[in-house]
């Protein structure tokens, strides 16, 4: 973040500056870590209010407050009506100020694959801000967007939802000149209420992607004429494994990407694995080349792209089995392409099951119906942690075992475990299934 006037934020944010007009170096919302010559922004939900946190040892620190209501404090003050309002309205004038080149992305799986693809690949062509750790909500995209300096030509920026209105307002902020929607599949479901509304909701960042922007789709998703119906006023680009994709892609025998266009053809070699992020690729080829890319420099930034953490990576376990680490998150689309990913790595494969959030009124069945896929696909054991992956266990059948905390599961696999067996390691965030990666790696307690 560059420095900046208080005054100069206070109009941007449509807000009043009370007191001096001091330059800031950063923001933090978070009053256990505001440091030196930064402005704490007190933002207020229907759990929490960051007004309450203002105290002597935060005054101490800060330079500045940003408030909706006035507190007992000589700090310089900026007030607004509505904190998180004021932060977006910040942020879409800096991203204006600033005005780089924009992608957005978003989906219901394969939002932060194809970040990082693209941050590697536009990294390599000038100063780029992109998406860090899970800032993809109506408070991560204007913090993500505040980061933004200067000097910065390219912007990557991922965007979540958990119901509709949520990537409308979002995309308004941002205002892609690219937009990317990955897919539409069963997360999130007890907001959007139903795949439909998955797809509806991801279609809402066709409405700020700039006039005469690109829209790149997924020629594969059922949604595919929907979404394209939304963007009849933009230029449509599509990509996928099926002939009328405008961006098609091949998987050949010795695992590279064959990439062909009407134009040209590219080959790159994935350095993660998976159908599902080849197809991921393919999105980030789509977009590059919309952005006027090079072949060449896609392909170095797509083979040397930094996986993120926690997304099916191969680690090794005690015993001298292999870990397939994928616990940062799971839906059920994601969890059947990481199954194709585990059972593709060994005869011998196991799946270590977290329960999945967010699936509304069906998710015992759902899980019941992954347990069965799970078990159709090959894997050989499954061992679900959780009150809806316990219905996984039952539908898997027989070598289905189903525990009520992360120890007790992490000690019974360590009992099976040997060389050769491939563990896949899984469930949504809440579950915290890093506990057992680590302690199948490592073979500590857990605390």
């Amino acid at each position: 973040m560059d420095s900046i006037k208080l005054s100069a934020i206070a109009t941007m944010a449509r807000g009043e500056l009370l007191g001096q007009d001091v330059t800031i170096n950063g923001l933090s919302t978070d009053s256990r870590q505001v440091k030196a010559d930064q402005l704490f922004v007190a933002l207020k939900g229907e759990k929490f209010d960051g007004h309450n946190f203002i105290d002597e040892q935060l005054c101490a620190q800060a330079s500045a407050l940003f408030l909706q209501r006035d507190v007992d404090s000589t700090l310089p003050k900026i007030i607004v009506d509505d904190t998180l309002l004021g932060l977006s309205n910040w942020a879409q004038a800096w991203r204006n100020k600033v005005n780089p080149l924009v992608i957005g992305v978003t989906g219901s799986n394969g939002k932060t694959t194809v970040k990082q693809m693209l941050s590697s690949i536009f990294s390599r062509l000038g100063p780029t801000c992109s998406t860090q750790g899970n800032l993809n909500n109506h408070i991560g995209v204007p913090l993500t967007l505040l980061q933004l300096e200067q000097h910065d030509q390219y912007a990557v920026i991922e965007m979540g939802a958990n119901h509709l209105g949520e990537i409308n307002h979002l995309s308004h902020l941002v205002t892609p000149d690219i937009a990317i929607i990955t897919n539409a599949g069963p997360a999130h479901l007890e907001g959007f209420g139903s795949i439909q509304g998955v797809a509806q909701g991801k279609g809402e960042i066709i409405n700020g992607v700039k006039p005469n922007g690109v829209i790149v789709l997924n020629a594969d998703d059922q949604y595919l004429t929907f979404w394209s119906a939304k963007a009849r006023h933009l230029q449509i680009v599509t990509f996928g494994f099926s002939a009328q994709a405008d961006i098609r892609g091949d998987i050949a025998l010795d695992g590279q990407l064959d990439v062909q266009s009407e134009d040209s053809q590219l080959t790159v070699k994935l350095p993660i694995l998976g159908k599902h992020n080849a197809c991921n690729a393919l999105a980030v080829i789509a977009a590059a080349k919309a952005a006027g890319v090079s072949h060449q420099n896609i392909k170095l930034g797509l083979e040397s792209m930094i996986q993120a953490s926690s997304r099916l990576q191969i680690k090794t376990a005690i015993k001298g089995a292999q870990i397939i680490d994928d616990s940062y998150n799971a839906n059920p689309a994601s969890l059947s392409a990481a199954i194709e990913v585990l059972c593709a790595q060994s005869s011998d494969s196991w799946l270590v099951l977290g329960d999945m959030g967010e699936l509304g009124t069906d998710a015992a069945n759902i899980h019941t119906q992954m347990g069965q896929l799970a078990k159709s696909a090959g894997v050989k054991k499954l061992f679900a942690l959780g009150q809806l992956s316990k219905y996984a266990a039952a539908g898997f059948g027989d070598n289905g075992f189903s525990f009520t905390d992360h120890q007790t599961l992490a000690d019974a696999v360590m009992t099976e475990l040997h060389q050769g067996c491939c563990v896949l390691v899984k469930g949504s965030r809440a579950m915290q299934m890093e506990k057992i990666v680590n302690l199948l790696i490592t073979n500590e307690a857990i605390h």
